[in-house]
């Protein structure tokens, strides 16, 4: 009887923990105001009108020039598919700040983070265009995007966990 005891204090701990651990870290730290509150929903609303429409400007315009070749077609379009990649995943991350699921500063640290590993996969692709082999090249590009593929799965599951907060 007294081993049931300690296992069922052991559940609600485990429990108490697991609703603790889901809540931002700005909550978890008792500061509470890191969230946004009306006023700062307000302001991020008005932020992401203002991306949206500067995203869709840029997106007007063609990246590609008229005259280039079909390789240095595929290689813009590559280039610039990993900026569209970490654009919409900090989309994510602003909805998460919007609803409250994320806290101001882990919102920033965040945005860091992605834009750091997005400009980090480009600099290797770009490395990897450097090398003069041909087959080489392809390889190491090959390698450059399956890198990024699984940081944006690792990114996917951080923002799920973001979304499973409550």
């Amino acid at each position: 009887m007294h081993a049931q005891g300690a296992d069922a204090g052991a559940t609600a701990r485990q429990r108490q923990w697991q609703r603790h651990s889901r809540r931002p870290t700005a909550v978890r730290n008792g500061c509470k105001r890191c969230l946004p509150d009306g006023v700062e929903r307000q302001s991020i609303a008005k932020w992401v009108c203002l991306r949206d429409a500067l995203i869709a400007r840029q997106r007007a315009v063609s990246r590609v020039p008229p005259r280039a070749t079909p390789l240095q077609t595929a290689f813009i379009e590559q280039y610039t598919a990993f900026a569209d990649e970490i654009t919409g995943k900090l989309s994510a991350l602003i909805v998460a700040l919007y609803q409250g699921k994320l806290a101001s500063g882990e919102f920033a640290q965040k945005r860091y983070e992605l834009y750091r590993d997005g400009v980090a996969a480009q600099r290797e692709f770009l490395k990897a265009t450097a090398i003069a082999d041909q087959q080489r090249a392809v390889q190491a590009q090959e390698l450059a995007q399956q890198r990024f593929q699984n940081t944006l799965a690792t990114w996917s599951m951080y923002l799920h966990a973001v979304n499973c907060r409550t």
